[in-house]
């Protein structure tokens, strides 16, 4: 093995033939200058001989890698792209991952070897056909099996020192700083070595030992290259995961950005290979100190095949054998997307914000790829998803009240909301600043909470609030109900309880007032979904009524706009004898809408099971009706979010808590008699409300909460993500599932 003496113009020494390339014909690079130079000049001619020699090898490993995720959508979901399983992956995905790994550990010295000799031939000036590679590399097969086990534990090893402190406590720079003390020590001689093994035929430990002292005054020269071989390589892959991420679909792991990262690859892939050989070909020297080895040019001229004919060392087999084989692999993850052999729902899923509460109400206001997400709790929010959901300032918080709604009108937006000031100035008592307000607003933003005029005064104090409103011909229809107790400005005159208000305009200028009596709605120091107006497609309207404190179900009918004669049916009797004031309330409420053949159809969640029923109204008063629950019991579960289909049929999104999945059971009837269960998501933790609506093509849009309960002074408090999915196919493909 020659070495070579740095002399003080930074050229080398030499002191024999061996050095200097004699007969051998290779010619080592003189300076990182003409280093850089040589790798720039070789990328281009390298480049289809390196992406042969390595696609070809690696192109079964390639189809089998799309096994686990066509496993995967068996029993699961495409979620933004990816098949992703219910339940974590099983049995089968494991065994598969083992029998990958262990192909990969015995193919990958094959195309590796036969990459690094492409390249370290081209840097000394001896072309290699992409044969004589793979020959060379099938001849040193256990040397370069040996390197890769070993860069396999050098990986596993700095996993460990990066991972290691955080498991036992100790802060997260103590395992940077180990990673950056070894690396230049350990990890860069080995990465050097890859090239001393196919070149020198060493064995993998001898030939670490020769790239350790390769670097010796070159070391900086040596850290160099590998760095920017691992950065050209993570940063164009993860860069173009950045990119497309932008858009939705496009994340990592999806088929579109996998396929792409074949392409990328194949660009990439033979220049890190290049900077990775650059250091054993250097002979260059930073300071003049000491001796230092070199590539032994004679051990590589007998290592290297013999020169390949120009511009055809790639072609090793048939072209168009050649270009199925780098074609196929990169288009079967997209095709197996588009093929969807099991039927797994496709949607799209966005975890979007936080939510302190599950008292909230939700409308989905979906417009093809588009919806806007309106929010009502001790406030009102909204959202808009364009694709991707973003927030949208809503205006001031209430100070205290409840009950509030931000309904759609259709040119516009209305916002009503509950507003007691009983406790705002002093001394606390009755204050005829409190009470319902309505305001009408173009755009969510402009509805501020603080805003709109008093429609029903309500001086008391004020519990069990709720409120509704929705869009009846030119004007406005709004329920409201509240409880009077503690401080009353009129005790003969304030009775508090369910009001119908019927207005002119969506401003609600000049309301009259319908009194309901005797219907409960609301429970104690609870908000949530307990009102809820259906529009009549031939005219009148009706409303649904949850009494959440001793669970009652109500339905108010109207069967003309004025509502000159309400109607009230009770569809459930009382579940309790006496006042109820779990934290569990919140859960409940209900749904109503009209069917195109004119009669309502509510969904609710059983006070005590927690099942999701359904109930299918005979008539447009639903006097007469069949009550039905799809899901079984559940005590976490709150109210099903609820729309209806073109074909007037009910879905209903809901969890299944059995399974702990977020699910839309879908009526194959107008009665919900028969239907058919889609899971779309797992739930992490709790499950909070959901609501539904679907496009113009029947495509779900669903927003759903998942978080955990705290339980603090006999009251529940929901803290969690809110979370938006949305399904790519009608009805999320349930028509194609049994029942």
């Amino acid at each position: 093995m020659g070495a070579i003496q740095g002399s003080a113009d930074g050229t080398a020494g030499t002191d024999g033939a061996g050095a200097t390339g004699g007969d051998a014909g290779l010619a080592p690079a003189y300076g990182t200058g003409r280093l850089l130079g040589r790798v720039l000049r070789a990328y281009p001619r390298v480049l289809p001989a390196v992406v042969v020699a390595s696609a070809v090898p690696l192109a079964p490993l390639a189809l089998a890698e799309h096994v686990p995720g066509l496993l995967a959508s068996r029993d699961g979901v495409y979620v933004n792209g990816v098949a992703e399983p219910f339940g974590g992956p099983g049995t089968a995905e494991y065994a598969w991952a083992a029998v990958l790994a262990v192909l990969g550990l015995l193919v990958v010295p094959v195309p590796l070897g036969a990459s690094a000799l492409i390249a370290g031939g081209a840097l000394l000036g001896r072309p290699v056909a992409v044969r004589d590679a793979w020959r060379a590399s099938l001849r040193r097969y256990a040397a370069l099996a040996g390197w890769v086990l070993a860069a396999a534990a050098a990986g596993a090893a700095l996993a460990g020192a990066l991972l290691g402190p955080v498991l036992i406590g100790w802060p997260v720079w103590t395992g940077w700083a180990a990673a950056v003390i070894a690396g230049p020590v350990l990890l860069v001689p080995l990465a050097v070595a890859l090239a001393v093994v196919v070149l020198q035929g060493e064995t993998p430990w001898k030939a670490y030992a020769t790239a350790y002292r390769m670097g010796e005054g070159r070391r900086r020269v040596h850290i160099l290259c590998v760095a920017a071989a691992v950065g050209v390589w993570i940063g164009a892959h993860r860069g173009v995961t950045w990119l497309l991420g932008i858009w939705p679909g496009w994340g990592e792991g999806t088929p579109g950005v996998e396929a792409l990262g074949f392409a990328v690859s194949a660009l990439v892939g033979p220049l890190t290979v290049l900077l990775l050989c650059a250091p054993a070909v250097f002979c260059g020297q930073e300071w003049t100190l000491g001796t230092v080895v070199d590539l032994d040019l004679e051990r590589a001229d007998a290592a290297l095949p013999q020169r390949a004919p120009d511009g055809a060392g790639w072609k090793a087999m048939p072209v168009p054998a050649l270009a199925a084989v780098l074609v196929l692999p990169p288009l079967v993850g997209p095709a197996l997307f588009l093929a969807n052999p099991f039927g797994a729902p496709v949607v799209v899923q966005e975890r979007f914000g936080s939510v302190r509460s599950d008292e909230y109400a939700v409308d989905v206001l979906p417009k093809g790829e588009t919806a806007t997400l309106l929010f009502g709790a001790d406030g009102a929010d909204a959202a808009v998803c364009d694709p991707e959901c973003a927030w949208v300032d809503s205006g001031e918080r209430l100070a205290r009240g409840g009950g509030t709604t931000l309904a759609a009108t259709g040119d516009g937006y209305a916002l009503v909301s509950w507003r007691d000031f009983t406790y705002q100035e002093e001394p606390p008592g009755p204050n005829e600043k409190s009470g319902l307000y309505a305001a009408a607003c173009d755009e969510p933003a402009e509805c501020g909470a603080g805003g709109g005029r008093l429609v029903r005064p309500f001086a008391g104090d004020h519990y069990d609030t709720a409120s509704d409103a929705v869009r009846v011909g030119d004007g406005l229809v709004v329920a409201s109900s509240v409880r009077a107790d503690g401080f009353r400005a009129d005790p003969d005159g304030e009775e508090g309880g369910l009001l119908i208000q019927i207005c002119a305009d969506t401003a609600c200028t000049g309301p009259r007032d319908v009194p309901v009596p005797g219907v409960g709605v609301g429970g104690f120091l609870v908000d949530g979904r307990f009102l809820d107006i259906a529009a009549a497609p031939d005219g009148g309207f009706a409303v649904a009524a949850f009494d959440a404190a001793f669970g009652e179900l109500n339905v108010v009918h109207c069967a003309d706009d004025e509502c000159a004669e309400p109607q009230v049916t009770q569809v459930r009797e009382a579940e309790f004898r006496e006042e109820f004031e779990g934290g569990v309330r919140a859960r409940y409420g209900v749904r109503a809408l009209y069917r195109p053949d004119g009669t309502p159809v509510l969904a609710y969640r059983d006070p005590a099971s927690g099942e999701a029923h359904v109930v299918d109204c005979a008539d447009a008063a639903c006097s007469e009706s069949t009550d039905r629950a799809v899901t079984g019991p559940g005590w976490e579960r709150p109210a099903p979010g609820m729309a209806l289909d073109s074909e007037g049929r009910p879905q209903l999104a809901t969890f299944d808590m059995a399974a702990g999945r977020l699910v839309l059971v879908s009526c194959r009837d107008t009665g919900c008699a028969d239907t058919a269960t889609v899971p779309l998501a797992e739930v992490e933790g709790e499950p909070g409300k959901s609501a539904i609506a679907l496009d113009e093509q029947d495509r779900p849009h669903i927003v759903w909460a998942q978080g955990e309960t705290d339980a603090d002074f006999g009251t529940r408090r929901f803290d969690g993500d809110l979370v938006s999915t949305r399904c790519e196919e009608a009805l999320c493909g349930a028509g194609g599932q049994t029942p």
